[in-house]
């Protein structure tokens, strides 16, 4: 919507993501543009993943699309760990520090670690479950490594992740014997995800 507003009432363009179109936008709709195409991108990774986890996209916190509506990009469920994963592309790199992620590409104030937890533990609440890890995940050339600890926040850990290593993390998590976090009945509980998430 601001995209829209911002390139003028009636001018249509053939891709709102062009190169072009995305550098000469103001900075907030620059940043608009930049996550998308960072989600699409996740999206992409996450549909490599095998048969044993089941991925769904811009599922709902809380709000509408007429009020506004506040999503987490990506639920994995995974053999052993249930995934809350947010896409992001702040233009710029990002590093850990005192368990926040920080850059200067960030807003001024915005604290996008904290913010996602916060997030999260509505989703939990609202799906009767409870998620075992956070992930961010930029484009690889603006992370130091490709896994970054953020901290564990609220009870939940967070990771700064490359997109280059996010199916590796995946799966090394599903192959860790023994250190299941989600329980034994995984037929339950993907039933349960299936029927109580909502999309934007």
């Amino acid at each position: 919507m601001e995209a829209r507003e911002w390139l003028g009432r009636g001018v249509i363009v053939e891709n709102i993501f062009d190169p072009d179109i995305v550098n000469r936008a103001p900075a907030t709709v620059r940043h608009i543009l930049q996550a998308a195409i960072a989600e699409e991108e996740t999206a992409a990774a996450l549909a490599r993943l095998g048969p044993a986890f089941e991925v769904w996209h811009d599922v709902v916190v809380e709000g509408s699309r007429s009020s506004g509506v506040a999503k987490i990009d990506h639920v994995v469920l995974g053999p052993s760990r249930l995934w809350a994963i947010q896409s992001e592309d702040w233009g710029s790199p990002v590093e850990v520090v005192r368990r926040e992620i920080v850059g200067e590409g960030l807003f001024e104030g915005e604290k996008p670690a904290k913010e996602l937890v916060g997030m999260v533990k509505k989703l939990q609440r609202s799906l009767g479950v409870r998620f075992s890890a956070i992930a961010y995940v930029v484009p690889d050339s603006d992370a130091a490594a490709p896994l970054n600890e953020v901290g564990t926040l609220r009870g939940l850990p967070v990771s700064l992740v490359q997109r280059g290593f996010l199916r590796e993390l995946l799966e090394e998590s599903a192959s860790e014997a023994g250190t299941s976090l989600v329980g034994d009945d995984m037929f339950e509980l993907r039933e349960q995800l299936r029927a109580r998430i909502r999309f934007v």
